[in-house]
């Protein structure tokens, strides 16, 4: 879970390292059946020796890192680490030298609180930093949706007028209609009337009448 946390702060890490810490938790039960198997510790502590070891290259590599790319959750973490190993070596040689007082002596209990007061810090700044960008990614789409109804609003009403207008067009263009097929022949009607001059006054001066009443209506 540490190394998982690791990889979160400072990046993938180097292949030796996931082989190395995949390699630990794989052997790790193997060692225990070992141990108890030969009714010896021997197992268990060569594996804690070899996953000493590869956290003292992890955190040399990523104190090492930190010359280019130093980070407040970067230094915090590397540093939490660094005293979880000068703990260990400390509480090792305080177990073997001193086993009458180790309880006393252990460094573990105290580092591993910094440990953790420093993940709780990370984790807590950045679900501040996640929350954060996640409100304003809200209001971004907020503000968004309010600018396409906008747009859809102006764009019905672009719609709506261009539906006036062809209305409008369409109804102009039945009026003419109307015109020509009313109006127009009672015109040519009156026309041929008065060419042919056999039509009395009286008949040329109704269809003329009747035309004003089209053009009235």
């Amino acid at each position: 879970a540490l190394y998982a946390i690791v990889e979160q702060v400072f990046g993938r890490r180097p292949p030796y390292a996931r082989v190395g810490m995949k390699g630990a938790i794989l052997a790790l039960p193997v060692c225990i059946a070992w141990s108890f198997a030969i009714d010896h510790p021997l197992p268990v502590g060569i594996w804690r020796a070899s996953l000493s070891i590869l956290w003292t290259l992890l955190a040399a590599q990523l104190l090492w890192s930190l010359r280019t790319s130093p980070t407040s959750e970067r230094v915090l973490l590397a540093g939490a680490l660094a005293a979880m190993l000068i703990a260990g070596v400390h509480d090792a040689a305080a177990s073997n030298l001193f086993s009458a007082r180790f309880g006393d002596s252990i460094w573990a209990k105290y580092v591993g609180a910094l440990l953790g007061l420093t993940i709780m810090w990370i984790v807590s700044k950045r679900f501040r930093a996640a929350r954060t960008e996640a409100l304003q990614l809200q209001h971004s789409l907020e503000r968004r949706v309010e600018e396409k109804e906008r747009e859809l609003r102006d764009s019905f009403a672009r719609l709506a007028e261009v539906e006036r207008a062809r209305a409008v067009s369409a109804e102009r263009e039945r009026i003419l209609r109307d015109m020509h097929d009313g109006v127009g022949a009672n015109l040519a009607t009156a026309v041929r009337q008065l060419e042919s001059g056999t039509a009395p006054a009286q008949v040329v001066v109704g269809t003329l009448r009747e035309s004003l009443d089209h053009l009235k209506l």
